[in-house]
């Protein structure tokens, strides 16, 4: 029996949002702000710790076909 298979990829949907990246809840806004300024749609997802019962880290979301856009100014802004 074979659980897995490679079988063939379904479509892609460009305008499905996907994850670009987790910072801290803080910052998440901020991240958020320079992607719009820059043209990309983007949203943030509270991420909820459950070891200390508080939203503690924001998950930013862009839409596919801005992926690589997104991650290009994420590191030339956020990673010094």
């Amino acid at each position: 029996m074979r659980i897995l298979s490679k079988g063939a990829a379904g479509p892609v949907d460009d305008g499905e949002f996907i994850e670009l990246v987790t910072v801290p809840l803080h910052e998440s806004q901020l991240v958020i702000a320079e992607l719009r300024k820059n043209g990309i749609d983007a949203t943030a997802l509270d991420s909820f710790n459950v070891v200390t019962s508080i939203a503690s880290d924001g998950r930013i979301l862009v839409r596919r076909r801005d992926l690589v856009a997104a991650q290009s100014i994420v590191v030339d802004r956020f990673s010094r």
